[in-house]
């Protein structure tokens, strides 16, 4: 926070591994995943047990590295599968705007818990979108909407020219 005059955080909050979130876990990479770090093996049966996934990343990042979710995986997974939180404390120390983005069908966060994070934090604006899931920019539909949400709150992020 000390070097950002602002932040958007899309489909997250300070806690992770809740049983809502594990749940979401093995719902999107399948039961019985691997726990803390990833091997070439673990990425294999993901990648056979949940092509959907792969798509999902593939989608997400530059079309000519097609294989950049392994290497992405392999450097989130320990976070995402350790439960781990942010004390409330250290969150309520973040005083720049931040604007929390969720969908109201999130499968890993739950709209209490990224509630109580708008409430820890001083300078939050939180917005839900209807009927969409974690990945709002992949919703049929809601990728309008979640551009001009982020341009918006950017926007009111520049300092006006004197």
């Amino acid at each position: 926070p000390d070097l950002a005059r602002a932040a958007i955080v899309g489909g997250a909050t300070h806690r992770f591994a809740t049983t809502h979130y594990m749940q979401g876990m093995e719902i999107f990479y399948g039961k019985g995943m691997p726990q803390g770090q990833l091997t070439d093996r673990d990425l294999d049966k993901m990648a056979s047990d949940a092509p959907g996934m792969v798509k999902f990343y593939q989608n997400m990042h530059h079309p000519e590295q097609k294989d950049y979710w392994r290497t992405f995986l392999k450097g989130v997974w320990p976070m995402w599968t350790t439960p781990t939180s942010l004390a409330e404390e250290e969150v309520k120390k973040i005083h720049i705007p931040v604007l929390l983005l969720d969908g109201d069908r999130d499968e890993f966060f739950t709209v209490e818990e990224v509630t109580e994070l708008y409430r820890l934090l001083p300078q939050a604006e939180m917005t839900l979108i209807p009927g969409s899931g974690h990945a709002i920019f992949q919703t049929p539909g809601k990728t309008p909407l979640f551009y001009a949400l982020v341009l918006e709150f950017l926007q009111r992020q520049i300092p006006k020219a004197s």
